[in-house]
């Protein structure tokens, strides 16, 4: 990602999505970039993986106020979405799964959260955590979505990413929650007082 350059200077991305045409397909092209991009977010210079999980957050406010079957819905369009604006991107740039390319991040995310609309920020943290981890590691099949190419391959990949982080996720919040919050709040003060007796030894 480094080095890449910003969305409003990405013409050429846009023209090639369009095929070099100044026309409705430009629209159409900068669409696609703005969805497949997560608005933008997977331009981050580092770890645009986590900057986009991070940026699907911006929207849980909204979208933990939906019922469970509106929120499944727009979390399956949202897929839908993905797999053919990724796709587009995919083939525009000429490389397989093009790291600014993060709606996948998004619906991973909101998949970890899918049924828990009464969820704290901490544990939507949590949820962050458990998602970006599996979604790093690819346990099987994620792994073997991660191999394919296309559009579809992009966006599934992050789905099984978020199904394996759905499950610990609920079993955390349903035996754990106490001691992971309690976790949570101790180790930044342990943190600060260990590097604080490192400085003072040196």
């Amino acid at each position: 990602m480094t080095g890449e350059k910003l969305p409003f200077q990405e013409l050429s991305l846009v023209r090639r999505l369009a095929g070099g045409e100044a026309s409705k397909a430009s629209l159409s092209a900068g669409v696609s970039e703005l969805i497949a991009t997560g608005l933008y977010s997977g331009y981050s210079p580092f770890a645009p993986g986590t900057a986009g999980s991070v940026a699907a957050l911006l929207f849980w406010p909204l979208l933990r106020r939906l019922s469970l079957k509106t929120y499944v819905v727009f979390v399956a369009l949202l897929y839908w979405a993905g797999i053919i604006t990724g796709e587009n991107i995919e083939k525009a740039l000429g490389k397989r799964d093009p790291g600014r390319v993060v709606i996948d991040e998004f619906v991973g995310m909101y998949i970890t959260l899918a049924g828990d609309p009464g969820a704290s920020w901490t544990d939507v943290f949590l949820a962050l955590v458990y998602f970006r981890f599996f979604d790093i590691i690819k346990p099987w099949p994620a792994n073997r979505f991660n191999a394919g190419d296309g559009g579809f391959a992009i966006m599934t990949d992050d789905v099984v990413a978020g199904l394996y982080a759905l499950v610990i996720y609920r079993l955390t919040r349903k035996y754990f929650s106490g001691l992971i919050i309690g976790l949570l709040a101790f180790l930044p003060g342990y943190l600060a007082r260990r590097i604080g007796f490192l400085t003072v030894r040196r």
